[in-house]
Order: C-alpha cells, then sequence, then structure tokens
C-alpha cells in the first residue's frame, strides 16, 4: 500500500528529529521519487544534490518550506531513472554486507586495541 502511495508523489518529504536509517526514505528513492529529509541522522548517508535536498533541524518548518518550493520550481533537475538506479547501486546487498563486514573489522580491532588482560 505504501509503494503504491509513493508512487503517485512527486517528491517524499520526511520531517523526523531522528532517523536511524530511514527505510520509508530508501522506498522512496528506489522508486525513482526526490527526497527533502531533515537532518536527522541517517537520510545524510544516502540523500544528496542528485536525489533530494537535506534541511538543518535547526530551521526545520522554514527550510521544509523552502525545500518544497525548490523541488517545484525544479523537477526537471530530478532524474526518476538516475534517482533509482543510484538507490540500487546504493542498497544492493552486498554493498550492505560489505558495510557491515568493514564496521565489524573496525569495532573488533578497537576491542583488541584497547582490551585489558
Amino acid at each position: 500500500m505504501l509503494i503504491l502511495q509513493i508512487d503517485k508523489s512527486h517528491v517524499l518529504v520526511s520531517a523526523s528529529n531522528m532517523e536511524t536509517f530511514g527505510l520509508t526514505i530508501a522506498e522512496g528513492l528506489l522508486r525513482g521519487i526526490p527526497v527533502i529529509a531533515t537532518k536527522s541522522g541517517g537520510p545524510c548517508e544516502f540523500v544528496n544534490e542528485r536525489n533530494g535536498i537535506l534541511v538543518n533541524l535547526a530551521e526545520k518548518e522554514k527550510g521544509l518550506f523552502n525545500a518544497m518550493m525548490q523541488v517545484k520550481t525544479n523537477y526537471d533537475h530530478y532524474k526518476r531513472e538516475q534517482i533509482q538506479k543510484d538507490a540500487i547501486a546504493k542498497f544492493r546487498n552486498d554493498n550492505i554486507v560489505n558495510a557491515y563486514i568493514e564496521l565489524y573489522g573496525h569495532v573488533t580491532l578497537n576491542y583488541k586495541k584497547h582490551r585489558i588482560n
């Protein structure tokens, strides 16, 4: 049901104060929809000038309004196929697995470095 609504949309807006990953945002990008999101954590990792706009939390209301107006005015800038292609590449299973392996490697290395015998 959510995917059907996203497909009917021109833009996805996320006004969260804190977002660890942002699954709905990722779903919007995977459907080729530009995203407006607050700089609330997770979205900072994958929302960029090619696929949307990030808004500072300190100016959330004004920033969201301005971003919506900017997307409306410059809608041709956002290429649905490119947004979708970039999102698929970003969220491919092997990329996610490799990111976790790298993260666990750093954690293990730091644990060994700081371990008290």
